[in-house]
């Protein structure tokens, strides 16, 4: 069977990412490892959204509730009972995508800002009830001291790089796979013209909800597994807006609808982020201007992301479904 282009280098890309931390003891920085874990962890994010937000065009303000089900039903399994990340993490994903299904019928009814704002409604809902129901979720104190009994304290930096990069590329794949699968094409009919896309025997509202599914599982896989690399949550960290923001800021700069598109903008805008934070303004949100001037100038002249630049030049990973169609 004839290999794509496109998991050629994704293929590439995934044995450079492994043999990485094979350097450190040549000099390669711990802090390295650390970047590379946050832009994989973003970069699923941002292919998650992508799933309903690119392909569909449904702009999803709610990324973050399901990265908060996946984090806490992991942060509070391993806190009380000292059930390891490897079990809990598919039982938050499915959660999720069970959650998903239940408010995705109704919410995906609505088009436009509605669709945006029913399911930001959605979140801050569920942010409130985790703030004040202390009893279940700890509230603003969060759950504490969340090391998992499988994963060693020694050497776990490298342990989560190879985690957070396997979840990264298993989304890439679903990515890969959507674009090029009779569901793909569905989802890209809904977003050129969902009124007519029923006349062509397409079910809108089915492909819709599988799409937000596949978003909230792997979103959710995130946030279990970031649980117990950041050792400590609270509903500040896991259900906050950056989550919910950053990732739909990175696939619109990279390059919403495609798969490569969302990986391209984590890695640049994550770098940006944490130099940033790290070496210009400590500790601060200052990364949020700069984040808005480069996104800004991309949807102004380059509205279909930075991924834009490389069609035409050999790069067919890069083209719409839409546009491969007609070449």
């Amino acid at each position: 069977m004839k290999i794509s282009s496109s998991l050629k280098i994704l293929g590439i890309f995934a044995i450079i990412s492994v043999i990485m931390p094979l350097l450190m003891p040549l000099g390669l920085p711990v802090f390295i490892i650390v970047l590379l874990s946050y832009i994989f962890i973003y970069a699923t994010l941002s292919q998650s959204w992508n799933y309903i937000g690119g392909y569909t065009g449904y702009v999803l303000f709610g990324a973050n509730m399901f990265f908060g089900i996946g984090a806490y039903v992991t942060a509070l399994l391993l806190y009380h009972y000292g059930v390891s990340v490897f079990v809990t993490a598919f039982l938050g994903a499915f959660l999720a995508a069970g959650f998903a299904l239940l408010i995705g019928r109704p919410t995906l009814r609505l088009r436009g800002p509605y669709f945006s704002i029913a399911t930001l409604a959605v979140s801050t809902t569920l942010s409130l009830f985790v703030m004040s129901e202390l009893w279940l979720t700890m509230g603003s104190r969060g759950v504490p001291n969340l090391w998992d009994p499988i994963i060693p304290r020694v050497g776990r930096e490298i342990a989560y790089y190879y985690i957070f990069l396997t979840l990264m590329m298993a989304s890439a794949l679903v990515g890969w796979k959507i674009e090029n699968s009779k569901f793909g094409y569905g989802l890209l009919a809904i977003r050129q013209n969902e009124d007519t896309a029923p006349v062509l025997g397409i079910d809108t509202t089915n492909l819709k909800v599988r799409a937000f599914m596949l978003c909230a599982f792997f979103t959710a896989l995130t946030g279990a597994f970031y649980s117990p690399y950041m050792t400590w949550i609270s509903p500040d960290s896991v259900l906050s807006m950056d989550i919910t923001l950053s990732p739909i800021l990175m696939a619109l700069f990279g390059g919403a609808g495609t798969f490569f598109g969302p990986i391209i903008g984590a890695f640049l805008l994550e770098s940006l982020k944490r130099y940033i934070i790290f070496y210009l303004v400590p500790g601060s949100s200052a990364h949020l201007l700069p984040f808005g001037v480069l996104l800004a100038f991309v949807m102004l002249y380059l509205p279909n992301g930075i991924i834009s630049l490389f069609r035409g030049r050999g790069f067919a990973l890069v083209r719409r479904k839409g546009e491969a169609n007609k070449s």
